[in-house]
């Protein structure tokens, strides 16, 4: 049993808040994983067995860890087909530790940079940049480059 958070610790990154819910039968369907629950739930985001809270769900794939399943707060779990039944709903498959990477993906959305381009960028006076351009600290555009629709500036020294 794990004891109360460090108030002086940040909360780990929590990736419910990228993505909308998902329905635990339709993650079992995305990631090819045998559902085994009396009801289908709501699935927020995904955690790390201690760090999991109602909505999220969690994974188990080394034997050491399954005593900790009796104190998670995830609402359900990722475990190997060879594990004993657990009292809350659980996708089971042989490999729980790849089911968990698939699930991370499900849920992850990169962040988008803002349009714009940074104040110590130096670009030519008739460069045209693309629609949505980012450009990030010491870019430097040639005179009359044009680097096109959604570009990314490299935040290193040099030209393009």
């Amino acid at each position: 049993m794990r004891g109360p958070r460090n108030p002086d610790k940040p909360a780990p990154a929590r990736m419910r808040d990228w993505q909308d819910r998902m329905k635990l039968s339709e993650i079992a369907q995305k990631i090819n994983c045998q559902m085994v629950a009396d009801s289908d739930i709501d699935i927020l985001g995904v955690a790390g067995i201690d760090d999991a809270a109602s909505g999220d769900l969690t994974f188990v794939s080394n034997r050491k860890y399954v005593s900790r399943i009796k104190s998670t707060n995830a609402s359900a779990i990722i475990l190997a087909f060879d594990l004993p039944p657990v009292s809350i709903p659980s996708l089971r498959t042989d490999d729980p530790y790849m089911a968990f990477a698939k699930v991370v993906e499900l849920f992850y959305i990169p962040p988008r940079p803002e349009p714009g381009i940074h104040p110590t960028a130096v670009i030519a006076e008739d460069a045209q940049l693309g629609f949505r351009c980012k450009h990030r600290g010491f870019f430097r555009n040639r005179q009359g480059l044009c680097p096109g629709f959604q570009c990314r500036g490299s935040p290193r020294r040099g030209s393009l």
